[in-house]
């Protein structure tokens, strides 16, 4: 059907086209109605909004999202740590820190910039290559390695790229569910929303203290658990992002009562 639709054979050689165009566009909206049907059956026997599970989903992974933004804000119970781990001074350590911030509030511009330009997909591979580049490299930094670069400038570069990187999840995950759900439900979504930031500074702190309690190299193991989880955290992010790209960019809406009673019967007498 779709090589039919798309390759017609005509005598009138570029007459096809219009009629090539209209076949292609007629096959896609069928199957787009098949596919808008079976989501509404399924939440009508449920007697769920259409596309409940969707936004459900996209918010529970947003969350997650957030919470990834609370290891910025846990730099006040490790600092101590990674100070006498990299052997800094106190003056050092707060350097450090003020490039973590300048990254993550200073240039939390960019992921919005990105998100208007790219969408959420690819503003959040983005973001999980910035935070890899700055963990891995801090994952590999030691006090006399590399002897070109001191340490200090190095941990400057990993403090900058992972603050700028959480600032990611931060903004799309804040604003992605403001996009998907409906106007009468901004209120409540955006509350979570923020309460997820408060419980992220809360359970990043709690993570880095239990990594704490097990012993061994405190520092490298936070920085493993913080690479492990982002990267899954993200990964989850840009799957359910882009199964929900038509909520995220406006193309499905709300079906109104009366359309959506006729729809089932609509797509089955079209796609036939």
């Amino acid at each position: 059907v779709l090589q039919a639709a798309t390759h017609p054979t005509s005598p009138h050689g570029n007459r096809s086209a219009p009629r090539k165009c209209a076949m292609t566009r007629d096959l896609k909206q069928n199957v787009d109605l098949w596919q808008t049907s079976s989501l509404y059956s399924l939440h009508r026997m449920m007697g769920l909004p259409v596309h409940t599970f969707r936004r459900v989903l996209l918010l529970a992974t947003c969350i997650m999202g957030v919470f990834q933004y609370g290891m910025v804000l846990t730099n006040g119970v490790s600092a101590d740590d990674f100070n006498t781990y990299y052997e800094l001074t106190t003056t050092q350590g707060e350097t450090l820190y003020t490039c973590l911030n300048f990254g993550a509030c200073a240039l939390s511009f960019i992921p919005g910039l990105c998100y208007d330009r790219f969408g959420c997909v690819p503003t959040m591979i983005l973001g999980l290559a910035i935070f890899n580049c700055g963990v891995v490299l801090q994952l590999a930094w030691t006090r006399g390695f590399p002897e070109w670069l001191s340490t200090m400038e190095g941990l400057m570069f990993c403090y900058l790229c992972f603050g700028f990187a959480c600032t990611f999840f931060n903004v799309i995950g804040s604003f992605a569910p403001l996009v998907a759900f409906p106007v009468k439900d901004v209120g409540k979504v955006s509350a979570c929303v923020q309460v997820s930031m408060s419980l992220g500074i809360t359970v990043q702190s709690q993570a880095y203290y239990w990594l704490k309690g097990l012993g061994g190299d405190v520092v490298q193991n936070y920085l493993i658990y913080a690479l492990v989880c982002t990267n899954v955290t993200g990964a989850l992010m840009c799957i359910v992002f882009w199964s929900a790209r038509g909520l995220l960019n406006g193309s499905q809406q709300e079906p109104s009562s009366k359309s959506s009673e006729a729809l089932p019967a609509r797509c089955e007498d079209q796609c036939t």
